[in-house]
């Protein structure tokens, strides 16, 4: 991301939502699977899966890269 306020903003949005400012943990995602009833291998196959796909939001935010 090129623009430092906007990557500010999402990192105080992470640390808000997650308390940490680069997002959730390895720990935290298996907690909330496992919450949602997934046996362990079930959560760790659910967020390999989620971690090769992409957010839409994120992507319109922080856009292509422009060459400079």
């Amino acid at each position: 991301m090129q623009d430092p306020v906007e990557m500010e903003a999402l990192r105080a949005h992470d640390l808000q939502l997650y308390g940490n400012p680069d997002g959730p943990t390895f720990e935290q995602l298996m907690e909330e699977e496992k919450a949602r009833g997934l046996a362990e291998a079930q959560a760790y196959e659910r967020i390999v899966q989620g971690s090769q796909s992409t957010n839409p939001e994120v992507n319109r935010k922080v856009g292509p890269s422009k060459p400079e």
